[in-house]
């Protein structure tokens, strides 16, 4: 069982993460917006953080950054609907362990 936290601005998106971790007893923790990620990552250890690329103030990069500073062992999964090569590259060169586009395909999510 892992600890991961679900970092989207679109509800239907966290709860949709939400519902399918949990049938693989996986503990969830959810974030609302780059901000509120980067506190919880501040204050709690998690295996996973899969967060969206663009978001509000503080989008996706900045909370790869911030995690891969705070807790270097967590592995980040990347989710966007604005995925190109070189955005991709860049996430991968600043630690994601992956880089998924919406829509997402579960199974595929489940994998990685």
């Amino acid at each position: 069982m892992a600890n991961i936290l679900i970092v989207d601005d679109e509800e239907s998106i966290r709860d949709v993460f939400a519902t399918f971790l949990n049938i693989y007893q996986h503990k969830v923790t959810i974030a609302k917006s780059g901000e509120e990620a980067i506190n919880l990552i501040e204050k709690n250890i998690f295996d996973i953080v899969i967060t969206d690329l663009k978001m509000g103030k503080v989008d996706g990069m900045t909370v790869l950054n911030s995690i891969k500073e705070i807790s270097p062992d967590t592995e980040v999964i990347m989710v966007t609907a604005f995925a190109t090569i070189p955005i991709a590259v860049q996430a991968m060169g600043l630690g994601a362990y992956d880089f998924v586009s919406k829509p997402v395909n579960l199974d595929e999510l489940k994998l990685t």
